[in-house]
C-alpha cells in the first residue's frame, strides 16, 4: 500500500498497572516508552485516571471562551446566539471524549465550576451580586454538565453493546461487565485483583446513572428502544426509571 510507520510517533505505553516498560528496539529504530500519549485530541495517561485529561480540557476551553470575551460583551448579540456560541465553541472542546471519562466527584465539581462560572461571565454576573445557581441556569437554559455527560455515557454503552460480539470494543465491555460481577478473563484464569480498594471505573459509572447493575444494563441495552425508554429522566444525582 505504499504506507511506512512513522517511528517519531510510535511510542511504547503501559497502560492501568506495571511499571513504566523500557524502551524496545524495531527494524533498527528506538521505541520510546511513554507515560502519557495523545490520541485522537485525547491524553492517555498510564495512571488510568481522567483527571489529567479533564484539566487539560478546562485549559483549552478556557482559552476559547477568552479569545471570545469581545463576544460575550457585545449588547447587541442576543443571549439566546450566545449560548448557541457557548455550546458550539467552548462546551464542544471541554466535553470532547467525555463518553470514555472515569469521573470523580472532585472531577464533577470542577467541570460544573466552569460551567457555572462562564454562564455567569456571560450574563455579566459578578461574585458580589449574590446570584444564585439556580437564578443563572434559569436566564441561560442550561441544564447541569453532570446530566450531559450521563447521556452520552449510556449512549455509547448501548452503542458498543449492540455492536457485532466479535468487534474488539463489543469483547472489551463485555469483560469489564463480567470482571464487575466477579468474574475472570478466561485467557488468564490466575488473575487476582490488586490489593486495596479498586478504583472506580467506567462501568460502574453506568451502574450509578442506571440504577441497575451492569448485567442488567448489558441485557437491557441489547435492545435500543429499551435502552432509550430507560435513560429518560434528566435528573442530576438520580436513578434512572
Amino acid at each position: 500500500m505504499g504506507l511506512n510507520t512513522s517511528w517519531s510517533k510510535t511510542k511504547i505505553q503501559n497502560l492501568g498497572h506495571g511499571v513504566t516498560p523500557a524502551p524496545v528496539q524495531l527494524q533498527g529504530h528506538i521505541v520510546e516508552s511513554i507515560d502519557r500519549f495523545t490520541y485522537l485530541g485525547s491524553d492517555i495517561y498510564s495512571s488510568e485516571r481522567s483527571t489529567p485529561e479533564i484539566l487539560r480540557h478546562i485549559g483549552l476551553a478556557s482559552n476559547i471562551f477568552g479569545r471570545l470575551a469581545n463576544t460575550w460583551k457585545r449588547t447587541g448579540l442576543s443571549l439566546q446566539a450566545k449560548i448557541r456560541l457557548y455550546n458550539a465553541l467552548v462546551i464542544s472542546v471541554l466535553l470532547y471524549g467525555l463518553e470514555t471519562w472515569t469521573l470523580l466527584k472532585a472531577d464533577e465539581r470542577r467541570l460544573e465550576a466552569f460551567h457555572m462560572n462562564f454562564q455567569r461571565r456571560i450574563l455579566g454576573i459578578h461574585w458580589f451580586h449574590f446570584v444564585t445557581n439556580a437564578s443563572v441556569t434559569s436566564q441561560t437554559g442550561e441544564e447541569d454538565l453532570a446530566i450531559r455527560i450521563c447521556r452520552r455515557r449510556l449512549c455509547i454503552f448501548g452503542h458498543v453493546r449492540r455492536l457485532p460480539e466479535a468487534t474488539p470494543a463489543h469483547s472489551e465491555l463485555r469483560l469489564a461487565v463480567d470482571t464487575l460481577a466477579g468474574g475472570k478473563p478466561d485467557i488468564r484464569p490466575e488473575w487476582k485483583r490488586q490489593r486495596g480498594r479498586p478504583c472506580r471505573t467506567w462501568v460502574q459509572q453506568i451502574e450509578d446513572d442506571t440504577g441497575l447493575n451492569a448485567n442488567d444494563a448489558w441485557r437491557i441495552a441489547h435492545d435500543r428502544k429499551s435502552w432509550r425508554a430507560l435513560r429518560v429522566r434528566p435528573v442530576a444525582g438520580q436513578a434512572f426509571h
